[in-house]
Formats: C-alpha cells, sequence, structure tokens
C-alpha cells in the first residue's frame, strides 16, 4: 500500500512540475468592400478578428488591430471603399492543470 502511495503521489508532483501555459500570436490579414469607408474598415476587422479567434485554443488576452490602407476603388460620386485590416491575438493556454 506505501509503494501506490508513493506513486501516486509521484504522478501528482509530476503533473504540476510541468503546469504552466504557452502563448501564441495568431493574426489574420483580411479585406472588405463597402460604399462606406468605415463599413468597410469594420467588416475587415470582424473577418480578420474571426479567424484569428478561432486559431486560438485558449484564451484570447489581447487583439490588436491595424489598419493596412483604405482605397476608393469607385467614382467620387459613387464610392466603393477596399479596406485592408491586420489582426493579431495573443492567446494564452493553460496546460497540465
Amino acid at each position: 500500500m506505501k509503494s501506490l502511495f508513493a506513486v501516486i503521489l509521484g504522478l501528482g508532483m509530476t503533473a504540476s512540475a510541468f503546469a504552466g501555459e504557452i502563448t501564441t500570436y495568431p493574426y489574420n490579414t483580411a479585406s472588405a468592400t463597402e460604399s462606406d469607408r468605415n463599413q468597410a474598415i469594420e467588416e475587415a476587422t470582424e473577418q480578420a478578428t474571426s479567424w484569428a479567434n478561432s486559431q486560438c485554443i485558449g484564451e484570447v488576452t489581447n487583439t490588436t488591430v491595424s489598419v493596412n490602407g483604405v482605397i476608393n476603388i469607385g467614382s467620387d460620386e459613387s464610392p466603393n471603399y477596399m479596406a485592408t485590416v491586420t489582426v493579431k491575438d495573443t492567446c494564452v493556454t493553460h496546460y497540465g492543470r
């Protein structure tokens, strides 16, 4: 019985010795085209955020959004804005708990 207790205790100590966390930085770039400039940025941000978040198997602790550019691919009378956005997440995954 003592040896069984020692093995169980040893396994518990081994598992806790390997507890920790892994930080990853998933990111994605997306583009969207809308007649409204801000709406194009919002749509591109939603798309990029959705994909970046889906790559995190832990907890997203921070999200950084960078607007890479917005151009009018339409005319002055009928604007059509294309926005390109990059989203970078900080993802923390805990293990061994």
